[in-house]
């Protein structure tokens, strides 16, 4: 019974490494900056330096605000860094109507680091709330995710450096 129960073990974690890899499989560096890129407009930048980072975050992640958190306090990383952030989703915190939020302001930056940062919660209080073009964008930002592969957040790509 013994022989057993380490034979389906040792399937289950072999199941678990073949799926993950299959799932997880990496691009090639220029498909990955040209999808990145291909979302470019859907983007909310902080930093000014030479490096681009692209970066997939959820508002509602404690690792996506301790990431954002550490890149705002550091005035070096700002300089060095730019960060471009694209908000995706990750399922169980249910983020989806503060990213809608968030992408309806018109100061994105802001309400991003407000809500962020700060536990702001935002209202749309704008009576011409357009649904359909929030949906958009992330539903962009979503697909890309899913050919780069994003599996947890943050998840980070840096680029090579400018010259």
């Amino acid at each position: 019974m013994l022989i057993m129960k380490r034979y389906i073990f040792i399937l289950i974690v072999l199941f678990n490494l073949l799926q993950a890899s299959s799932v997880n499989q990496k691009l090639p560096y220029n498909t990955l900056i040209s999808l990145v890129k291909s979302i470019d407009n859907q983007v909310i930048t902080i930093g000014n330096g030479d490096v681009d980072v692209y970066a997939f975050i959820d508002p509602l992640c404690k690792y996506s605000r301790k990431f954002l958190k550490t890149v705002t306090s550091n005035e070096m990383m700002l300089k060095k860094y730019k960060y471009h952030l694209f908000m995706y989703e990750i399922p169980r915190l249910n983020s989806q109507n503060i990213i809608y939020s968030i992408y309806a302001q018109k100061d994105k930056k802001t309400s991003l680091l407000d809500v962020m940062l700060h536990g702001k919660k935002l209202d749309i209080q704008d009576k011409d709330f357009d649904f359909k073009k929030q949906k958009d964008i992330v539903d962009k930002i979503s697909k890309v995710a899913k050919q780069i592969g994003v599996f947890k957040r943050p998840y980070i790509i840096i680029s090579k450096k400018k010259k």
